[in-house]
């Protein structure tokens, strides 16, 4: 059965105005004002501006960590350095560096990078590689050096790990749509290689715990830089 509404309430429906819904509050909005339009940020940087400025910083990085090195070797100072030993403290570790570089920067298949997998795997067993050589194979200095020696070393190659980071930091902002944590990982990671690579060449009378402490944590120490800080800016 059909239940007709009294007439007094057609009444009520027909004297209603649309205009009168504008003077209801919005109990969500509370009288809030409208904020304001944001502001003009003016065009985005093109596609060949980013490219530019990332190709300049990470070449700028690159100077940074290997200028150092060609000052040394027109000194002479390598000189003396055995065959062995620039092949297992020096250039493997450029060569993992690199790969870590390699495997962090390129954008894969389907722009996405290079698998997580892969590129953990490659952080931890380059790190582990560098420590491995250290403390196994001869030492070319039978005493150990102080634990002034030690902390000096480690100082001073943080410093030169400290000024490509920043670079890599400028070169890669908003560089990775995916995976951004763990590709800044072993761009700081293949940094901290490089720097311990070119102290182990200046510095190769050191002890084997001088070696790993003084010459390889920079590695450890980039590679959370890397993960913790430059990642946020990585992201696209």
């Amino acid at each position: 059965m059909t239940i007709r509404p009294p007439p007094e309430a057609l009444d009520d429906l027909n004297a209603f105005q649309l205009d009168q819904l504008g003077s209801i509050p919005d109990p969500v909005m509370g009288g809030a004002a409208v904020p304001p339009a944001p502001s003009d940020l003016g065009p985005a940087p093109t596609r060949a501006q980013f490219w530019r400025v990332r190709s300049w910083a990470l070449v700028a990085a690159g100077v940074w960590a290997f200028g150092r090195l060609g000052v040394r070797a027109a000194k002479g100072s390598f000189d003396q350095v055995p065959l062995w030993y620039s092949a297992s403290h020096v250039i493997v570790p450029f060569v993992l560096g690199t790969a870590l570089a390699w495997l962090a920067l390129r954008r894969g298949p389907y722009g996405l990078g290079t698998a997580t997998g892969r590129l953990i795997g490659l952080v931890v067993a380059s790190i582990a590689t560098f420590w491995a050589l250290a403390m196994l194979l001869p030492s070319l200095n039978p005493i150990a050096p102080e634990p002034a020696g030690t902390l000096s070393c480690m100082g001073h190659t943080l410093a030169w790990v400290a000024g490509p980071l920043v670079l890599v930091a400028i070169g890669v902002r908003g560089c990775f749509p995916a995976g951004a944590r763990w590709r800044s990982t072993g761009l700081g990671a293949a940094v901290g290689l490089f720097a311990g690579a070119i102290t182990n060449l200046q510095c190769s009378a050191g002890g084997h715990v001088h070696m790993v402490l003084g010459h390889g944590s920079s590695a450890i120490v980039a590679a959370l830089v890397g993960g913790l800080l430059i990642a946020r800016l990585s992201r696209a």
